[in-house]
């Protein structure tokens, strides 16, 4: 039996994307190289029903997400 997960995601543009893939594949390089650089913004369970969030992400009229990020920190769990 196949298996399909759903999950809504938005994906990072290429260009966008060259820093995140290095610590991508140094990270998780499984995943790396299934998808590309993307956030997860609902999983399955989530997803009860699309027909009232299209709408919503449809209507969006934002600008681009800019994002900053620190030096890394170690930590357990």
């Amino acid at each position: 039996m196949t298996r399909t997960r759903q999950q809504l995601s938005m994906f990072v543009p290429s260009n966008a994307a060259t820093d995140l893939e290095r610590v991508r594949c140094i990270v998780d390089p499984v995943q790396s190289s299934l998808i590309p650089t993307h956030v997860t913004l609902r999983r399955e369970d989530e997803l009860t029903d699309f027909t009232l969030i299209r709408p919503r992400l449809q209507s969006l009229h934002m600008p681009p997400v800019v994002l900053s990020f620190g030096s890394p920190e170690v930590f357990d769990e």
